[in-house]
């Protein structure tokens, strides 16, 4: 039976974090898109300001912040793999 030592088990977990920052961006990004379509479909305005805004505005900028939000992880990667850095989410902003 193979050990495993402190330093790999380290990595498969910072490795589970990162792709679960991922897949977390991910399903904001698909979120702003399906409420894009959905504020298409329905014909879905909100209130601001009293002027009447479509939800595709709302919807495109969840994506918005999704992308960013991926973009963000993908910056920071190749310093939580490493293991010099230490993971903290204050990092992605």
């Amino acid at each position: 039976m193979k050990k495993v030592s402190k330093t790999e088990k380290g990595s498969k977990q910072r490795k589970t974090a990162v792709m679960l920052l991922y897949l977390g961006a991910a399903f904001i990004v698909f979120l702003g898109i399906f409420f894009c379509a959905y504020s298409l479909i329905n014909e879905i305005y909100m209130q601001v300001l009293n002027v009447p805004v479509s939800g595709v505005v709302f919807g495109l900028l969840v994506v918005y912040l999704g992308v960013r939000y991926f973009k963000n992880i993908t910056d920071q990667k190749s310093e939580i793999c490493e293991g010099t850095e230490t993971f903290t989410l204050k990092k992605i902003k």
